[in-house]
């Protein structure tokens, strides 16, 4: 799992043990070169050298095959595993390289060294709209404001970049024997000049069936990233069960006690943008283009124009949402007309290659 640590600079990157030669590569059993499609035997044998997982690391891999066959349940699924367990899971991810591309490629998740931490994201339809129409209205806004301001501001502007689900790895202060340990995250979506490191502003969607500590993640994005992410925007869908849906935005504090100053998080907005029964509140999500930028990219050109959603545009990206999750759920909705008496021939499914196969070969 290279790929996952080599964002970092070298002396800052979290190594996993260095294999045994025995280890370097999947063994070439039949049982391992050719892995069966199917879930209860995707699973490659480990060699007889190979030492056998710790129940956290074979939990953490469980938990990521089942994702991957689709019988996880949606929301936050949350595991305990130490950091010395974490770099071994991602020792065992590197044998079982078809369950590694598929981790790479396809899950979202978190790892958070301090408490611990690994929490695995499944999302659902709902959740996924509303995000992506808030993503997609902030994005169209930056690019509107972009033409209605100075050049050296339109620029800056322009090079901002949605992120996505991309990782964000936090640094922090921390250090311990192996090096600095880093917290990993995977935001629901991060916006971000290429100049930075770090997005300056983060957006989180809460889950009901699993809540995702909003609280908590923000105040992680801002601590960890010294105040490299200046913004966490905290939408909750299901706001503790109450049916209704609540949006929250963090940023910085410094505070001073008994001579000390310290970097905090701190709650600046939570209101209440959907009601039980379905009905937009009044109100506007604000945030100022300077939240988007560092106040010294631009000294001579502070930014005075704000992106704003009204609470009945974000009430309207929720209830999009559900209507098509419900249609999904019910096999509604139309589909191509084929000629009467067509049948469908599915491709028979037979077990991927590993890369080092295609390699050898």
């Amino acid at each position: 799992m290279d790929s996952l640590l080599s964002t970092a600079p070298p002396d800052r990157q979290i190594q996993p043990p260095s294999p045994s030669p025995s280890n370097s590569k999947p063994s070439s059993s039949p049982s391992n070169s050719k892995p069966s499609s199917s879930p209860s035997n995707s699973k490659p044998s480990p060699s007889p050298s190979s030492p056998k997982p710790s129940a956290a690391v074979s939990t953490a891999l469980d938990l990521f095959r089942s994702h991957r066959e689709g019988v996880i349940a949606p929301g936050w699924n949350q595991l305990s595993i130490k950091p010395a367990d974490y770099r071994e899971l991602l020792r065992q991810l590197d044998i079982d390289e078809e369950l590694r591309l598929w981790v790479e490629a396809e899950a979202v998740y978190d790892y958070d060294p301090d408490h611990c931490l690994l929490a695995v994201r499944v999302t659902t339809l709902a959740r996924e709209v509303f995000l992506r129409e808030l993503v997609r209205e902030i994005r169209d806004q930056l690019r509107t404001i972009a033409t209605e301001v100075p050049d050296v501001l339109a620029s800056f502007l322009a090079d901002i970049l949605d992120q996505g689900r991309g990782h964000v790895c936090l640094w922090g202060e921390k250090t311990t024997e192996n090096g600095r340990e880093v917290t990993q995250r995977c935001p629901d979506s991060s916006f971000r000049h290429p100049s930075m490191r770090y997005p300056r502003v983060v957006v989180e969607i809460s889950y009901a069936q699993k809540r995702k500590p909003l609280e908590y993640l923000a105040d992680s994005y801002i601590t960890k990233s010294l105040a490299g992410v200046g913004v966490v925007v905290g939408v909750d869908l299901e706001y503790r069960g109450t049916g209704e849906s609540r949006v929250m935005v963090w940023r910085p504090k410094l505070v001073t006690e008994n001579g000390e100053t310290f970097l905090v998080s701190e709650l600046v907005l939570s209101q209440i943008f959907r009601n039980a029964q379905g009905y937009s509140l009044p109100g506007t999500l604000t945030l100022p283009v300077s939240d988007f930028l560092l106040p010294d990219c631009i000294p001579n050109h502070p930014p005075r124009r704000n992106v704003e959603i009204d609470f009945s545009s974000l009430s309207a990206y929720f209830t999009k949402g559900l209507a098509l999750e419900s249609t999904m759920r019910q096999g509604l909705g139309q589909i191509p007309a084929l000629p009467p008496g067509t049948k469908a021939r599915q491709r028979e499914r037979t077990p991927t290659p590993l890369l080092s196969e295609e390699r050898e070969e």
